[in-house]
């Protein structure tokens, strides 16, 4: 989401956890940001590395949640 302009959203919500409330933080992309975004809310974070997939293809769908392909495909993952 960092890519996609919504930094500044994720930095607010982050803001508004108290200060000894818990935090958690899923990234596909380890960019910049994400690397200070950690550095600032994360104290002593775990990371689990992903293995790199190789002869895979991703294809990205935009549709309407209530649409009738979108629930297909949330069903067959």
């Amino acid at each position: 989401m960092a890519d996609m302009g919504f930094m500044p959203q994720v930095t607010q919500l982050l803001d508004q956890v108290s200060p000894g409330g818990r935090r958690m933080l899923f990234s596909a992309t380890l960019d910049r940001s994400i690397d200070l975004l950690v550095r600032r809310y994360l104290h002593d974070p775990v990371v689990h590395p992903s293995r790199v997939w190789t002869g895979v293809t991703y294809v990205r769908f935009p549709c309407r949640a209530q649409s009738v392909l979108c629930r297909w495909m949330v069903e067959q993952v």
